[in-house]
């Protein structure tokens, strides 16, 4: 049961980021960068869970 509480808090997070993700305009560099760090956190923490 605890594996799963696991995985189901690496999917809530990468849920809230995504949203963040989808709140950044990207209208400049810093949002660009930004929007880039938090899908590149994405992947990394939805890794183990792809198999």
């Amino acid at each position: 049961m605890l594996f799963q509480e696991a995985e189901l808090d690496r999917v809530g997070l990468a849920s809230q980021q995504m949203a963040e993700i989808a709140e950044l305009t990207d209208i400049d560099i810093a949002e660009a960068h930004h929007s880039k760090e938090l899908l590149d956190t994405i992947e990394r923490e939805m890794a183990p869970l792809k198999g």
